[in-house]
Formats: C-alpha cells, sequence, structure tokens
C-alpha cells in the first residue's frame, strides 16, 4: 500500500476490472509443495493467485476489516506517463488485454488453504495494513 497518498490509492487497474493476487504466505506453500515433491513439479511453470477482485471491492474488504475508509482510483494515461515509462506500458499493456491467468481453482487443488482476500485480512492482513497506513500517516 505504499501508493496510498491521502486515504487514495493510485495505480494502472481499472477499478472495475478483476486483478489476481495472492499472499506472500501462499507463495511459500507452493514452494514448500515444489520442494516436497520435485519430480512432481519439475519443469512445471505455475501462474500463482488465490482470488481476483476487483479493485473497488478490495477497497471495500480492507475498508471493512480495517475502518479506514481508503479509495481507489485509476490512473489516466497522463498520469501513468508522468510515474514513468514503466508504469505507462504496464497500464497499456493491461488496458490492452494482457492479464495474469492463473487458474484459481487448480490451485486450490493443490492447496486446499489457499487464501482469498478477504481471508488474508481475517488472518492479520488488515492488521499489517493498518499499522502500516497509520504509521505513514494515513488519516482514518
Amino acid at each position: 500500500m505504499d501508493d496510498v497518498r491521502n486515504g487514495v490509492s493510485r495505480h494502472v487497474f481499472p477499478a472495475g476490472e478483476p486483478v489476481q493476487l495472492i499472499a506472500l504466505e501462499d507463495i511459500a506453500e507452493f514452494a514448500t509443495l515444489a520442494f516436497a515433491d520435485p519430480g512432481r513439479f519439475a519443469g512445471r511453470t505455475l501462474e500463482l493467485a488465490g482470488d481476483a477482485p476487483t479493485p473497488d471491492e478490495a477497497f471495500a474488504e480492507i475498508n471493512a476489516a480495517t475502518g479506514l475508509g481508503l479509495r481507489y482510483v485509476p490512473l489516466g494515461a497522463s498520469e501513468a506517463e508522468a510515474l514513468g515509462p514503466a508504469v505507462a506500458e504496464a497500464r497499456r499493456l493491461w488496458l490492452a488485454g494482457h492479464r495474469w491467468h492463473a487458474d484459481i481453482e487448480a490451485l486450490r487443488a493443490l492447496h486446499p488453504g489457499l487464501r482469498t482476500f478477504r481471508g488474508w485480512l481475517a488472518e492479520g492482513g488488515a492488521d499489517l495494513l493498518r499499522r502500516a497506513l497509520l504509521d505513514r500517516g494515513t488519516p482514518r
């Protein structure tokens, strides 16, 4: 949440389109699975995600869990350009349809404890976000 300024998060994703994400703890779980059974995973590439909320849905969940009242606003083209060519290119690619395509249900079959965004928030993610944002002076 380093992009939150004055209670507003700005990023390249349209507010109403799903964005796949994964909890750090789940990345560690998949690494553990791969090390425990290298024959099963050798040569495979797994695109990882545990949930796919829209930014609007994610911020509604964050606000419900933290009480912070944050908002999400997508970056426009000129704002993305001002942040640098990498940000502008990421926005352009996303809008052109280049997305993540993790098969979340197949991943859940491999790792039944795969966290949803809401689950991650409930397991301590909300506290982490609240502390990080309040330490930076983000208003309630």
